[in-house]
């Protein structure tokens, strides 16, 4: 009868009000013994013998009064997650195998308890601890984080885990079964301060020296400001090689056989002598005169002179 009240109680009361409900501390090996007695109903096919106890087991977690170990969180959820099989929750039994096998991944179960190809062993094998989800709480003031046993800054929370809070010495203050999705009970949590981010560098603008761009001696920075003019004149000067010619005196005969009414020779003599055909070698000295002009106006773009007292200082921009 007892146990029957206490499975009640496990079903419908808060874990905050199982835990306030203990008469005394319960240990470790009471839970792991409620527990077999689970797995030795199922074995008798005691179908309510075995609710009972699963459901006790559930009772007694919060009146944990010592921490529990893996190997015993591991059988209370493969408890947890046979019953859900035959109750037909089969995530709930998914998410129970989970975390029997993440705190006791060697276990295999007895044949004569869970035979080969049974659905039940079908799901316990699928069950991956690997895909869990997890949150990162804030640690205790003192003390540590205990999950299915074992310290841990990280709450499972895909899946149901037996949460546990100690103090600075290891004494369990407070033991509750976590469901999956569900938050941590309230704990007095550590503040972490956040560090204020360091100050970055200060960037210089503008204030790097430019880098003076060796020209050869003092005589040739002294005369870039004459070669930049003359690079000018030389491009005026290429242009009209190239297109014009010395043609002032053929042009003044054109416009005197125009004036005396002889068009067609005047015409024959603008093609020949005004503006006659451009010999290889006048393209050639026109387009080399057009490239020194060009050469000379890019550079005086790429470079600035500045005078020094000792001398000028040429700087480039490259």
């Amino acid at each position: 009868m007892i146990f029957r009240t206490l499975a009640v109680l496990a079903l419908f009361a808060p874990a905050a009000a199982l835990a306030d409900s203990c008469p005394t501390a319960t240990t470790v090996a009471e839970l792991d013994e409620t527990l077999s007695g689970a797995e030795a109903s199922y074995r008798s096919v005691d179908l309510d013998g075995f609710n009972l106890a699963v459901d006790s087991a559930v009772f007694l977690i919060p009146c944990l009064g010592e921490r529990l170990t893996p190997t015993v969180a591991a059988h209370f959820h493969r408890m947890q997650g046979l019953s859900a099989v035959i109750r037909r929750k089969n995530d709930r039994a998914a998410q129970a195998f989970t975390s029997a096998k993440a705190a006791d991944p060697s276990y295999a179960w007895p044949d004569e308890l869970i035979p080969p190809g049974h659905i039940i062993r079908t799901t316990y094998d699928d069950a991956d601890p690997e895909a869990s989800k997890y949150a990162t709480p804030a640690p205790p003031v003192a003390g540590a984080l205990i999950f299915d046993g074992t310290p841990s800054d990280r709450h499972p929370t895909s899946r149901p885990t037996v949460f546990q809070l100690t103090d600075a010495d290891g004494v369990v203050l407070k033991t509750f079964l976590v469901r999956a999705g569900a938050d941590l009970p309230e704990y007095e949590a550590k503040v972490v301060p956040v560090a204020a981010p360091e100050p970055a560098e200060p960037v210089a603008v503008g204030t790097e020296e430019p880098k003076p761009v060796k020209t050869g001696d003092s005589s040739g920075a002294v005369a870039l400001p004459a070669a930049i003019t003359g690079g000018a004149v030389a491009l005026g000067a290429g242009s009209a090689v190239l297109y014009f010619g010395p043609t002032k005196s053929a042009f003044s005969e054109y416009q005197t056989m125009r004036s005396s009414g002889d068009y067609a020779g005047a015409d024959t003599h603008f093609d020949e002598k005004v503006v006659p055909p451009r010999t290889t070698a006048q393209v050639l000295a026109g387009a080399s005169i057009v490239a020194l002009g060009v050469s000379g106006y890019l550079w005086s773009q790429a470079v600035s002179v500045s005078p020094t007292p000792n001398g000028l200082l040429v700087m480039g921009s490259f």
